[in-house]
């Protein structure tokens, strides 16, 4: 006699008239066996490793007991219980628990993988899987899953070239590669690039604290990633007295100009004032 039953029914646009493949019947089967043989371990608490005892691997062992065509649905059962076998219903209970699944996240992690199995393992014959309990209703299903190739990743989008203005001591400057290093007062030291029509600057300049103008790009941190040197001349260093009297006679001065007052939005945005500051950059270099 059978104690209990459930419904594994397979869905698909041909599988009324051609049928379901061994293949996708057997791996389904398995992994709903490994399931039950799991949720009966937690229910009975058995956390012995290897072979669960043969009390418990009767009440987790289904049969096949019946097929009906159409979507195709295999009837399995448990063995039912009598005077020379008792159980303890832990069979019954892991169909319930089973089927009654909201997700197989809800369920025993041991007992989600191998339910997670038969959608990771559906040929395209087979579009859902349904376990049910004729008796109560209750269902879950796995729907096949779908991998579809990810499309080849778009190159980069280059960051947009700023405007760049910076002093500094330049350092290892090497003509082969025409590279160099600008090491500012404060900050990190600044990749350098810079082409042929250069060379002479560079290497007269070489050591010196020098004024550095052309194109960059900022990295995540908002610090400079590298200059390509446009122009590069020889300026005070920050070691020479400062000039009070050039300073205050700037026919050019940096003076606050409350008409350009750019102001955030509230509540105060980080990446805003990060453009801000771009943005003035551009301005101020235009």
């Amino acid at each position: 006699m059978v104690d209990a039953r459930l419904i594994v029914r397979f869905e698909g646009p041909n599988i009324s008239e051609e049928g379901v493949s061994l293949d996708d019947l057997q791996k389904t089967l398995r992994y709903v066996q490994d399931a039950m043989r799991l949720m009966v371990r937690h229910l009975a608490d058995y956390r012995k490793p290897g072979r669960l005892p043969n009390r418990l691997q009767r009440e987790s062992k289904l049969r096949l007991i019946g097929a009906s065509p159409g979507s195709l649905v295999a009837e399995l059962g448990l063995a039912s219980s009598d005077e020379h076998n008792p159980t303890e219903g832990y069979g019954r209970q892991a169909i319930a628990r089973i089927v009654g699944a909201e997700n197989v996240r809800s369920l025993p992690e041991s007992v989600g993988n191998a339910l997670s199995r038969i959608a990771a393992n559906l040929s395209p014959e087979v579009a859902v899987v349904q376990l049910a309990d004729p008796h109560s209703g209750r269902h879950v299903e796995f729907w096949r899953e779908v991998y579809v190739a990810a499309p080849m990743p778009a190159p980069p989008v280059a960051d947009a070239m700023e405007r760049a203005l910076v002093h500094g001591r330049l350092r290892a400057v090497d003509w082969e590669e025409r590279t160099a290093k600008l090491v500012p007062y404060q900050g990190r030291p600044i990749d350098l690039r810079f082409d042929a029509s250069h060379d002479r600057q560079m290497l007269e300049l070489a050591m010196q604290y020098v004024e550095v103008r052309g194109q960059g790009r900022f990295d995540s941190y908002d610090q400079w990633r590298y200059i390509q040197v446009e122009e590069v001349r020889g300026t005070r260093s920050w070691n020479e007295p400062f000039d009070l009297e050039a300073f205050l006679n700037d026919p050019n001065p940096k003076i606050f100009d409350p008409d350009k007052v750019i102001r955030a939005s509230e509540p105060f945005d980080v990446d805003e004032f990060i453009q801000f500051i771009k943005s003035s950059r551009k301005d101020n270099n235009a």
